[in-house]
């Protein structure tokens, strides 16, 4: 029976935008009497290291690299954390498609690139969450996507075969070229056909058929 390895931020649930994560961060900021200055160093040197190759960063070593203050770092991060993970909006047929999977007797795995304390995710999303084997979130790992470190901590983990896993994601950067690079078979969720994914959806539903027929 094949494992199945998912993406999360819009593959199973959408993502929230840059600017309306930025604004309820900001409040936080200010909640906790942070100033500007802190707030606007914050964001560039975030900004920075999600562009860069840097595995091990979160938005609380970033925090308290510029506060040096541990303590106030983690009530700060919380907060945001928990906001957003309030915030989540599921895709209408996650729920579905993670019971259909599970019931036919699948491990799911997911595996997700997070900055904030992931821990917050999974306490506001039981429901959700529920359906995993086992989650992994870089935040926790220290490993980011698309290092191949990152999957081979599943693979490894479990003693799974690559040729028996699937990848299920948006990114083509992050979630296909990586998995592909290392024997994983690949399912890309998008809009566009340009992918070298070996199957392309438009639906979370599209993917239940596709993993059924592959294992018969």
């Amino acid at each position: 029976m094949d494992s199945i390895i998912f993406d999360l931020g819009n593959t199973l649930k959408k993502d929230l935008s840059v600017e309306l994560i930025r604004t309820f961060s900001r409040q936080v900021f200010k909640l906790n009497n942070l100033d500007r200055n802190i707030v606007e160093t914050f964001e560039q040197t975030l900004l920075k290291k999600l562009n860069s190759k840097d595995q091990s960063f979160t938005a609380k070593s970033v925090l308290t690299e510029i506060i040096h203050d541990n303590k106030k770092s983690d009530v700060v991060i919380n907060q945001i954390s928990q906001e957003l993970a309030r915030r989540f909006v599921w895709n209408s047929n996650a729920a579905r498609v993670l019971c259909q999977l599970k019931k036919s007797g699948h491990d799911i795995f997911l595996l997700s690139n997070s900055i904030w304390n992931s821990k917050f995710y999974i306490l506001e999303n039981e429901e959700y969450f529920s359906y995993f084997t086992n989650v992994f979130f870089s935040d926790q790992t220290g490993y980011r996507k698309p290092s191949l470190k990152a999957f081979l901590n599943i693979i490894d983990y479990y003693g799974l075969l690559t040729n028996h896993v699937w990848m299920i994601g948006d990114s083509e950067k992050n979630d296909i070229l990586p998995a592909k690079g290392i024997g994983i078979k690949t399912i890309r969720i998008a809009d566009d056909n340009n992918t070298e994914a070996d199957y392309k959806c438009n639906s979370l539903l599209e993917i239940t058929n596709i993993i059924n027929i592959e294992g018969e």
